[in-house]
């Protein structure tokens, strides 16, 4: 995020960076007016995000990169030695 602070300095943005734990908390942040923006859904997710909050009045104004996403196993070592049948989890 340092990379981005620069980046946007650059551009005469003075930028803070708040980090959320909870992919639920960004979105209301938004709503209530404590965060001006945020950059780390996709579509599928905002949409499900407004129909269960058809108070929030947000939409995507842009396309963002979610990083980091990737698969991970304390066992598996090989993406090909994963069995069918397998429990994998999927971020919302």
């Amino acid at each position: 995020m340092g990379k981005v602070k620069e980046l946007a300095k650059d551009e005469d943005i003075d930028l803070e960076i708040k980090q959320f734990s909870d992919y639920n908390v960004p979105n209301k942040a938004l709503s209530d007016g404590d965060i001006d923006m945020n950059a780390f859904q996709h579509f599928a997710f905002l949409n499900e995000y407004k129909k269960a909050h058809k108070d929030a009045d947000i939409s995507a104004v842009s396309t963002t990169v979610l990083a980091p996403l990737g698969i991970y196993s304390d066992d598996i070592k090989d993406i090909k030695k994963v069995k069918n049948g397998a429990k994998v989890i999927v971020a919302k």
